[in-house]
């Protein structure tokens, strides 16, 4: 309960913070060998410490890409403004509607300006796997916005 009450602290949602719980209790099960019985206590602290930052970096993150993504939006003409503006909106819902590994690749791909490889690496899925998901959004993206 005390992890819990730690995560929901730094993350002020109550699911997100049983996720967090949950997902550092699937590291530690898989990595069980390694872990000295009288540091456990420390390690399950600072891992749930760790992921809420994780968390709350990753959603400063999509936030900071939304807002350069709507700033990057150059020469408006004043008749078509509005409509730019809409078509911004839309495609940021979509967006958010997307798998969060989805969001996470793109976020890597092209807010921070790394290529397929180093997404690919820093992911642990293959270069081919990054350039497809990356495609099959880009068309999903398209479809949606006709």
């Amino acid at each position: 309960m005390r992890l819990y009450h730690l995560a929901y602290d730094y993350v002020g949602d109550e699911e997100l913070s049983r996720d967090i719980v949950g997902e550092v209790f699937a590291r530690i099960w898989k990595t069980r060998e390694r872990i000295k019985p009288e540091t456990l206590s420390s390690y399950l602290y600072v891992s749930v410490r760790n992921l809420c930052l994780d968390h709350l970096h990753a959603q400063k993150q999509k936030t900071n890409f939304e807002k350069e993504f709507a700033c990057n939006m150059t020469d408006f003409d004043s008749d078509d403004w509005e409509a730019r503006e809409y078509r911004i909106c839309q495609i940021q819902k979509e967006l958010h509607l997307l798998p969060e590994r989805t969001q996470q690749v793109l976020k890597e791909r092209f807010y921070n300006d790394h290529t397929n490889q180093e997404v690919a690496r820093q992911l642990g899925i293959s270069e081919a796997g990054v350039k497809k998901l990356i495609s099959r959004t880009f068309a999903y993206l398209r479809n949606r916005m006709k």
